[in-house]
């Protein structure tokens, strides 16, 4: 009697469940909130005053490095002065529901780059799962005044998913798109100036070499990265200076706050120094009786059960390894790279802790290094098999075919 094939495999669900349950948890942990946030500003008086010039003068003085906060960061005050106009200051939902739309955007873009970097669905869930779900993320998610942190990761991993997809194709438009995206999340964040490093580190990843077709790519990049800069010391905004985001480079210094950093993402302190009196209004951790409480673990366990299930039974008719051992370690180089080179203004801050917004960027290269050092750790036991890559043809990345040992 023959066998009755399922509607949908395992394979072709997985991707749909993994996406499903990231949204559910996003909705449950975050969404339900949307109508009930502050808006936190520290000088209301002066907000109100800045932004309530005309919407175009408002922008073109955000790009003249006339309103300038926090640093040049023009396409950041400019998206402030377009939500300004369009909500006020009274009624905030609106920023809210932009702010947290955008976090879930940088979530679904790091599931697709992880899936992309290793095709599995389960390591790309619990990646994502990171970035959704780190308790230092709540400072930039939720306060209006940093949510640069979050369009700037976006527009990062935009221009990241771009870069992997102009492998692909020989049309200029994805360079083109990569170059634009790249351009934006540093006007919205300068910390992303390092990111064309990371586009060709990651390409080396992949090829093991640098292909001549990538030049016109990083030609791009580096008009735009040497543009940006040139405009900064035109306006005399080169480097911002302010007394208490003053930077220090002494290795003491440095080594000190990528600890601090590294505390809030891995140890989960509730701030970088967690034992400290100024720093405990911050975040408290609710009862495990709570009845929220039990409904998060119990949705997130539930989740990741069934995203579990569904990939299991997807590698059960697949052959192929997602990545060789030598690709997974150099991409768990890769993401502390990311980590080190995006963290390192955060960690060198000499009159300012690195506080939990400061954890947004940086956490994707974390979210990189734990999704791949998995693979290390599961074939580094496997002394009976090697394994060997070849390109899919896709040009995203080497997978692995497994070889017996002769």
């Amino acid at each position: 009697m023959r066998q009755r094939r399922p509607l949908v495999s395992a394979s072709t669900l997985a991707p749909y469940v993994a996406v499903g349950s990231l949204v559910l948890l996003f909705l449950w942990l975050y969404g339900r909130f949307a109508g009930r946030l502050y808006l936190l500003l520290d000088d209301y008086i002066e907000m109100e005053a800045v932004l309530a010039r005309p919407l175009q003068t408002a922008i073109a003085d955000s790009f003249r490095g006339v309103i300038n906060w926090s640093g040049y960061r023009p396409a950041s005050i400019a998206m402030r002065a377009l939500l300004f106009h369009t909500f006020g200051l009274e009624y905030v939902t609106g920023y809210h529901l932009v702010d947290l739309c955008g976090h879930l955007i940088c979530v679904l873009l790091s599931y697709r780059l992880l899936w992309r970097i290793g095709r599995n669905t389960w390591w790309a869930f619990v990646g994502a799962a990171i970035v959704l779900l780190l308790p230092a993320h709540n400072e930039a998610v939720l306060l209006f005044l940093f949510n640069a942190n979050v369009f700037a990761l976006l527009f990062a991993l935009l221009a990241l998913d771009l870069a992997l997809t102009a492998r692909q194709s020989d049309s200029l438009w994805p360079q083109i798109a990569t170059a634009t995206s790249f351009a934006v999340a540093v006007l919205i964040f300068e910390v992303t100036i390092v990111l064309p490093v990371l586009i060709v580190a990651a390409d080396w990843v992949l090829d093991r070499r640098l292909s001549r077709k990538r030049l016109p790519l990083y030609g791009m990049l580096a008009v735009v990265a040497a543009a940006i800069l040139a405009l900064r010391l035109s306006l005399g905004v080169f480097v911002h200076v302010r007394s208490d985001y003053a930077i220090s480079l002494a290795p003491a210094n440095v080594a000190l706050g990528y600890l601090l950093l590294l505390g809030q993402m891995v140890l989960l302190h509730s701030s970088p120094w967690p034992h400290w009196p100024l720093f405990s209004w911050l975040r408290e951790w609710m009862s495990p009786t709570n009845p929220r409480v039990l409904v998060s673990v119990l949705l997130t366990l539930g989740a990741t059960i069934a995203v579990l299930w569904t990939t299991r039974g997807a590698r059960e008719r697949t052959r192929r390894e997602p990545l060789a051992l030598n690709s997974s370690l150099l991409w768990a180089v890769w993401g502390l790279l990311w980590l080190l080179a995006i963290g390192l203004p955060f960690a060198s801050l000499s009159e300012r802790n690195p506080e939990g917004r400061y954890t947004y960027i940086p956490s994707f290269g974390m979210a990189v290094a734990a999704y791949v050092a998995q693979v290390a750790v599961r074939q580094g036991g496997r002394g009976q098999q090697l394994t060997r890559t070849h390109d899919r043809g896709a040009g995203d990345v080497k997978v692995a075919e497994r070889v017996p040992v002769r």
